[in-house]
């Protein structure tokens, strides 16, 4: 089962769309879809608004792939798993949010570990196929993390 999730917040009709392209190419494998109020309505798959926690879990447990936006509760909850990641992360040219957050988290995790980032319908066919499982959580912060918090630690004044 596949599981795509948008989060809580905003709809994803572009990431729900792309899906529903490609749905006929994945030999009839259910696709399961927290959409968040979408727009779009997919013709090969059912959405659901919002899951209750246990519900998602269960469902994110049980997913052979998860497909989500690059926000960060959806990456490491699927990290935490283990379960294989595609990330496609919103456009804020797009209309798809204020901001180019979600970009900047994209290429920051490229770097920093095997996330599975994807941009085009096509892109995201391959990654599929692939079904890339990214590297774990580190189980100690980086030392750019730790530097970081120095930083502004250093700066405060009590």
């Amino acid at each position: 089962m596949i599981f795509i999730t948008v989060g809580t917040q905003i709809p994803f009709d572009r990431l729900i769309k792309m899906v529903d392209d490609i749905a006929p190419m994945l030999n009839g494998e259910e696709i399961i879809a927290q959409s968040c109020n979408g727009k779009y309505i997919p013709h090969n798959f059912p959405t659901r608004r919002f899951f209750q926690p246990a519900e998602f879990e269960q469902i994110m447990n049980n997913a052979r792939l998860i497909i989500a936006h690059a926000g960060t509760g959806s990456i490491i909850g699927a990290m935490q798993r283990r379960k294989p990641l595609i990330v496609v992360p919103r456009k804020a040219a797009l209309g798809e949010h204020r901001n180019d957050h979600q970009l900047a988290t994209t290429e920051y995790l490229s770097k920093t570990s095997s996330i599975c980032v994807v941009n085009s319908k096509e892109e995201l066919i391959d990654a599929i196929k692939a079904a890339p499982v990214p590297d774990p959580l580190p189980q100690a912060p980086t030392p750019e993390l730790i530097a970081a918090l120095r930083s502004i630690i250093d700066k405060t004044t009590i």
